[in-house]
């Protein structure tokens, strides 16, 4: 189990083996969605689709509600 703690500031530190076995490097944009039961951290990259192939599976999140959060987040980034 790995475990990091939150700071003051809300600033989360993901640990190295993940950073290296994930390619999250200085700066990457994480995408955060509420599962509703917990949170679940995805690293955006050029195609987010395919490269989340399969992290839902044992989960109660569908395929159909992690587009419609997509969708969701797309539409307010475009409100900004």
């Amino acid at each position: 189990m790995i475990v990091s703690s939150v700071s003051t500031k809300g600033q989360l530190v993901i640990p190295y083996k993940l950073r290296q076995k994930y390619g999250i490097k200085p700066n990457s944009m994480m995408r955060w969605i509420d599962t509703g039961q917990g949170l679940m951290i995805v690293p955006l990259t050029d195609d987010s689709i395919s490269s989340s192939k399969g992290m839902l599976k044992d989960t109660n999140v569908s395929t159909k509600s992690y587009l419609k959060a997509k969708e969701d987040d797309k539409r307010l980034e475009n409100i900004k």
